[in-house]
């Protein structure tokens, strides 16, 4: 789609709202809870709504959205007045975080209103609720008690629900779905539900039930038009900061996807000719002859049917809103000519004067002596200044000011005993507000943490980073302990397959997070031929906010054992290399080697590849301070039961900030095994049929000795 530009005159228009939603309007209700602190919810317009209503809400419901439980309030409700027709399609989206208290935020349809009760008890239809942590289930979606089949389905945890209702056959149909944050959104297969008479839905509503929380976004829409009007739009709805400076105004660039087409909806609609864009601060000038601040045909050509717009000129700090209305057949742009189709009311909000990074810097990791250059991208109104500073301890606050005043900081002959530490900068302009970085790490090749088990968990690797036993009771009593068997030195450390019996490294949560930039982690371990399900050797993982134990909702990465084979993996980088069992009780080195550079992942045991991935996602690992750096389980959060514990003896611990070379990991090996002779990198392995890493007579001998070795059955063959 050609990309078309058009100054603005900025004319902010005071306009009350009140809009009326017409036949093809898709909004009913959209609220941002933009509202005072402090203040209730109840009485308040929501930002958009198709005439005069309210939020009916209960007192622990407040305007900004946060939602306060206590002793005294079981749980509230906050309502607003629908009723759904037949042959549409209609979209309930919330952004909502349950996160204190022992039950759940919900949202819905309902029969009737009372504020001051959770909606359940009002005769709820279709619902979806997110738990606060703590619970089995986090996230769920309900027939409701209305309905045939109540009935539950628990989906992966997430903070943004959808609830779509489609009432264009019968019997009507619900669908939920529930984004995770890292896979888009997820849910239940859409169940039938036989409401063709359904007894009277009069609200569409959220509440709270025994929880704190916030919800931050509320929008029911009549999408019965969606398969032939633009969607997919960018900015997201809702969205602030947009844009970049230019001048004294600023810069937007919309985008969205043409319609889809009716009779089949896996293609656009080959019908749609031309688009119809308007803009404006008031959403009720959307339309045609409207005073909205752009009205213009953008031709339909591409074969995606991505269209785009740019916008020149728009004020800081305001919020806009738009639409797309697509010609069918060559309609005119008038709403009431049937072939066109108007499209949904989406919104946005410019920078404001305060500067904005806009581009984080990311940690490093160079080699000693070399010069690291952190960047940092800013979009500001006037004249940006940066103060970089170092930090010791990864907070913002108290540290040391350094660098000079641009968006690099530049540091020659960086040296590793007085520059690993964190950075970030403090951005302001001519305004009174300004914006803080991402806090980075500045790395460097070397090994970090050496635990060798001793009969103590010292770290002799130089960084200080001395582990404590974590064991409910005596760890020296049926928990954990140290043991005579090893491999370095005079002991190791021995796991008996306690949830509660593990190794940690204290105010480690900050720190051991340099897989984003290259890690090697190694470890000797021994364990039995009976060992069965996951055994955690080593890791710097934690769950995420939303607690739930499946494997995208883990951060950082582990190395430990599958049923006595080799695992390792990182979340959110698509690693997951597993080798062959080592369960045999005998000593075995297990490395695992993560290239962010080459976008490479290696698995070794006893100095030999026992894995590859060259297709990993390095981009997409998620930097966290995560939980302490543990050995022995992958989840080493303070009060709870504790995952994949380990079972067997595990000796000689070692962490290091790069990436490794194969013939590095060998020599982690030789260290122990002196004797041993490792093949490495074989390059014609089907033909080294003597095993010696190398192709010689003796491969001739061997293959001459078998060539008229014929396996046929029967025997006959042979002959033929």
């Amino acid at each position: 789609m050609k990309k078309k530009i058009k100054s603005l005159s900025i004319f902010l228009i005071v306009c009350l709202i009140g809009l009326v939603v017409n036949a093809n309007a898709v909004v009913i209700y959209q609220d941002n809870f933009d509202g005072p602190t402090g203040t209730d919810l109840d009485g308040l317009a929501p930002d958009i709504r198709p005439g005069s209503e309210v939020w009916d809400a209960g007192v622990t419901i407040d305007a900004d959205g946060e939602i306060t439980y206590d002793d005294v309030v079981f749980g509230d409700s906050a309502y607003l007045p629908f009723t759904p027709e037949s042959g549409h399609l209609y979209k309930l989206s919330v952004t909502m975080d349950a996160y204190e208290g022992g039950d759940w935020l919900g949202v819905g349809f309902t029969q009737s209103s009372n504020p001051a009760d959770r909606f359940l008890e009002q005769g709820v239809y279709w619902w979806a609720l997110s738990r606060s942590a703590g619970h089995a289930e986090y996230d769920q979606s309900f027939i409701g008690v209305r309905t045939n089949g109540y009935a539950s389905a628990t989906t992966k945890s997430a903070d943004d629900i959808e609830i779509v209702l489609d009432t264009r056959n019968t019997p009507w149909t619900v669908q939920w779905t529930f984004d995770n944050g890292d896979t888009g959104f997820e849910g239940p297969s859409v169940r039938k539900v036989d409401v063709t008479n359904p007894g009277g839905i009069n609200w569409v509503s959220f509440t709270n039930a025994r929880c704190s929380g916030n919800i931050s976004s509320f929008l029911l829409i009549d999408d019965y038009t969606i398969l032939g009007t633009a969607w997919d739009p960018d900015p997201e709805p809702g969205t602030t900061k947009v844009g970049v400076k230019s001048g004294s105004y600023v810069d937007v660039t919309l985008n969205w996807k043409s319609g889809l087409d009716p009779l089949d909806p896996n293609v656009f609609d080959p019908n749609i000719n031309n688009h119809l864009v308007y803009m404006d601060t008031c959403s009720a000038e959307l339309h045609y002859n409207g005073s909205s601040v752009w009205d213009d045909n953008i031709p339909e050509s591409g074969p995606d049917f991505n269209a785009s717009v740019t916008f020149t000129g728009l004020a800081f700090s305001t919020t806009y809103f738009w639409r797309v209305n697509e010609s069918v057949n060559n309609s005119g742009p008038n709403e009431t000519d049937p072939d066109l189709r108007v499209g949904d009311i989406w919104s946005f909000t410019t920078i404001g004067e305060e500067p904005v990074i806009t581009v984080q810097p990311s940690d490093l990791l160079i080699e000693d002596g070399d010069t690291a250059v952190f960047t940092v991208g800013v979009s500001s109104a006037t004249t940006p200044h940066y103060q970089w500073y170092r930090s010791t301890d990864a907070q913002v606050g108290g540290d040391t000011t350094t660098g000079t005043d641009s968006n690099t900081l530049t540091i020659p002959n960086a040296d590793m005993d007085t520059n690993d530490l964190w950075y970030y900068v403090i951005v302001s302009n001519s305004s009174s507000f300004t914006d803080t970085s991402e806090v980075v790490h500045l790395w460097f090749e070397r090994e970090i943490g050496r635990w060798k088990l001793n009969n103590d968990l010292t770290d002799s690797s130089g960084m200080g980073w001395t582990a404590v036993w974590d064991a409910s009771g005596d760890p020296c009593v049926a928990h954990q302990t140290f043991d005579p068997c090893h491999i370095e030195g005079t002991h190791s450390a021995k796991f008996y397959d306690d949830i509660n019996a593990y190794i940690t490294v204290p105010d480690s949560n900050d720190y051991f997070n340099n897989y984003v930039v290259g890690l090697t982690a190694s470890a000797w371990v021994k364990v039995d031929s009976d060992v069965t399900g996951y055994d955690a050797i080593v890791c710097k993982h934690s769950l995420t906010s939303s607690g739930v134990d499946e494997l995208n909702y883990w951060e950082g990465w582990t190395l430990q054992l599958n049923a006595g084979a080799p695992l390792f993996e990182v979340r959110h980088a698509d690693v997951s290399i597993q080798g062959t069992s080592i369960a045999d009780s005998k000593w075995h080195m297990v490395t695992a080697v993560y290239d962010v550079e080459n976008s490479r992942a290696r698995l070794y045991v006893d100095g030999l590849l026992a894995g590859t991935d060259d297709s990993i996602s390095p981009q997409n690992a998620v930097k966290t301070p995560l939980d302490r750096f543990a050995i022995g389980t992958i989840d080493a959060n303070d009060g709870s039961n504790h995952v994949n514990p380990f079972e067997g003896l595990i000796d000689d611990v070692r962490i290091f900030t790069y990436p490794m070379t194969s013939y590095e990991v060998a020599d982690l090996y030789l260290e122990h095994v002196i004797d041993a002779v490792i093949c490495i990198d074989s390059t014609n392995p089907e033909v080294d049929l003597t095993d010696d890493c190398k192709v010689g007579l003796e491969d001739v001998d061997a293959l001459a000795a078998s060539w008229l070795d014929c396996n046929l059955y029967p025997p006959a063959r042979c002959n033929e």
